[in-house]
C-alpha cells in the first residue's frame, strides 16, 4: 500500500515538473515573439518614416520670431500742402523715395520738382531741383555715402545731391545711346541696375533689351546685352525655388529674401525665403494704405505704381500710399521679425 502511494506521489511530482517546464518554455517563446514583433515594428517605422521637411522645421523656429504683417509705425503727410513735393494736379504722384534711417525720408516730386527731407513728419529741408521727371515712372532714388542719388529717365542722367542740400545737384550722363529708353531699374546701396530698350526709327520699342549694372555715380560695372532680368544681378538675390505668380523680389531682411505682389487696394501678399529660395513664411497684408503710391500716369496704362516706392531698409519694409479723400500721403513701416 505504501509502495502504491509512493508511486502515485512520484508521478504527480513528475507531471508538475513537466507542466512548469512547459509553462516556462511558453512564456519564454511568447516574450521572444513579442520582442521580435516590437523590433520589426520599429524597423518598419524606420523603413517607411519620412524625413522632417526642412521648411517645416524652419517654420517651427520662425514662429517664435515672426511678428506678422501688422504696421509698426505710420507717418502721414498732407500732400496738398505746398511744401510737400507733389504735383497736386494729379492727386498724389511721387517720383522718388529714399530712407536714410528709421524715420529720415527723402521724397522727390512736383512740377517744378522739389526734394524734401523729413525726420518723421517734420520737414527738415527742401530744395528745388530744375529737372524734368514727367516721364520718370520708376521712381529711382537712393542714399549712397552722404548723398542722395536720383535718375531722370527721359534725360538718361543720374544726379547726386549732398544730404544736407548745401549745394546744387551734380549731373552725370549715363553712357547710353539716344535711342535707348529706360524701362525699369533698381537702385541698391552700393550699385544700381537699369534695363533699356532701343526704339526703332518709327519711335516704337523693338525687342532689343540691355541690362546695365552701374557703380555710383555712372561707371559701368557690367553690361548684359539681350537681357531683361533686372533681379538676377542684384546682390544677394535668389529666385524662389518654387516660383509663384506675380511675386517680385524686394530685398533682404535679417538675412531672408523678401518677395511681394504688386499692391492692389487691399490686396497684397508677401513671401519670406531663405538663402536657397525655399519659402519659409507666406502671408497677406491685413493693413494697407487705401491706394498704393503712384509714380506717374501713362496714356495707355493709366496710373503707374513703381516697385521702388516699396522700400526695404535695414530690417524693415516700408510701404507707401495715399488717401484722396483726406489728401494724406502715407509711409507705413512693417517689421516682420522681432
Amino acid at each position: 500500500m505504501c509502495s502504491l502511494w509512493l508511486l502515485l506521489y512520484t508521478k504527480m511530482r513528475f507531471y508538475n515538473i513537466i507542466k512548469r517546464i512547459i509553462l516556462f518554455v511558453s512564456i519564454f517563446l511568447l516574450t521572444t515573439s513579442l520582442k521580435k514583433g516590437e523590433e520589426q515594428t520599429a524597423a518598419n517605422n524606420l523603413l517607411y518614416a519620412q524625413p522632417i521637411d526642412s521648411a517645416i522645421a524652419r517654420n517651427i523656429d520662425m514662429d517664435s520670431c515672426i511678428i506678422g504683417l501688422n504696421i509698426h509705425k505710420t507717418w502721414s503727410f498732407d500732400y496738398k500742402d505746398e511744401t510737400f513735393p507733389n504735383d497736386t494736379i494729379c492727386e498724389c504722384v511721387i517720383k522718388g523715395l529714399a530712407i536714410e534711417s528709421d524715420s529720415v525720408f527723402y521724397i522727390i516730386g512736383g512740377n517744378p520738382a522739389f526734394i524734401a527731407k523729413y525726420n518723421g513728419t517734420t520737414l527738415l529741408n527742401r530744395k528745388r531741383i530744375d529737372i524734368d521727371f514727367d516721364k520718370s515712372y520708376n521712381a529711382l532714388c537712393q542714399i549712397y555715402d552722404d548723398s542722395v542719388y536720383f535718375i531722370s529717365e527721359q534725360n538718361k542722367v543720374i544726379y547726386s545731391l549732398d544730404n544736407k542740400f548745401n549745394s546744387s545737384a551734380t549731373a552725370y550722363n549715363l553712357p547710353m545711346e539716344a535711342e535707348d529708353s529706360i524701362v525699369s531699374g533698381r537702385m541698391e546701396h552700393d550699385s544700381y541696375i537699369l534695363v533699356t530698350q532701343k526704339k526703332n526709327t518709327h519711335g516704337t520699342n523693338s525687342a532689343n533689351f540691355t541690362t546695365w549694372h552701374f557703380c555710383y555715380p555712372n561707371h559701368i560695372k557690367k553690361k548684359y546685352t539681350e537681357e531683361t532680368n533686372l533681379y538676377a544681378h542684384i546682390p544677394g538675390y535668389v529666385p524662389l525655388r518654387e516660383p509663384e505668380n506675380n511675386f517680385f523680389y524686394h530685398g533682404i531682411i535679417d538675412g531672408y529674401r523678401l518677395f511681394l505682389t504688386p499692391p492692389e487696394y487691399d490686396n497684397c501678399s508677401i513671401i519670406v525665403a531663405d538663402a536657397s529660395g525655399d519659402c519659409i513664411y507666406k502671408d497677406t497684408f491685413k493693413q494697407l494704405p487705401p491706394i498704393a503710391a503712384v509714380s506717374g500716369y501713362e496714356e495707355h496704362y493709366g496710373a503707374l505704381q513703381s516697385e521702388n516706392l516699396r522700400v526695404v531698409s535695414k530690417n524693415s519694409l516700408y510701404m507707401t500710399g495715399y488717401n484722396n479723400d483726406t489728401h494724406q500721403f502715407y509711409i507705413l513701416e512693417y517689421r516682420i521679425f522681432k
